[in-house]
């Protein structure tokens, strides 16, 4: 009687098992759909792109960044072309990853990084990348990535010599950064 009892009971558990994880991506992609359709709205209604990080998004979501939907800030060309920032009263060259942002974002608008606003973003992300792939303005671990998806943006030959770096930076757990 136990053996039946167990038998029934594995069973029961393992027809359960095998219908849950479909359950959970059934829900986990409604949820996902929800979360799209409100950034959607949100950049719909909030529709003045000020930043890369802003044209980023709106092309992420699958919406043209450079149509009539959006409006670019009057401010845009002056932010993505800039190299430095200043910081109470002190004025600094920009991570790598953030010139890497720009580029990108100049070229999801369809316009040339190499000479954008009068200033070209490529050579000087290009010349921020030391002989062994570092690069000289890192913005660790959340921002050198920007750098390199950018090099691969533009085709440059310095790419791989960067995500190679950063690939050897990584912890024994696949993650790489700053510890705090």
């Amino acid at each position: 009687m136990k053996r039946l009892y167990v038998s029934m009971i594995s069973f029961v558990v393992s027809l359960a098992m095998a219908f849950s994880p479909v359950f959970a991506a059934d829900t986990a992609d409604t949820k996902i759909a929800n979360a799209i359709t409100k950034l959607k709205s949100y950049y719909t209604t909030n529709n003045t792109l000020s930043s890369a990080d802003d044209i980023i998004a709106v092309e992420s979501l699958g919406m043209q960044a450079e149509s009539d939907t959006f409006k670019l800030a009057e401010s845009l060309p002056a932010t993505l072309s800039s190299t430095t920032s200043t910081s109470k009263g002190v004025t600094s060259d920009k991570a790598d990853g953030t010139i890497g942002k720009q580029i990108i974002a100049i070229k999801l608008l369809g316009q040339d990084p190499t000479n954008y606003n009068g200033v070209n973003l490529v050579s000087k992300l290009e010349g921020d990348v030391n002989e062994d792939g570092s690069l000289k303005n890192s913005g660790g671990g959340t921002s050198d990535p920007w750098a390199v998806y950018a090099l691969y943006k533009i085709n440059s030959q310095k790419a791989s010599a960067v995500a190679s770096y950063l690939t050897s930076e990584a912890a024994s757990d696949g993650s790489y950064g700053y510890i705090y």
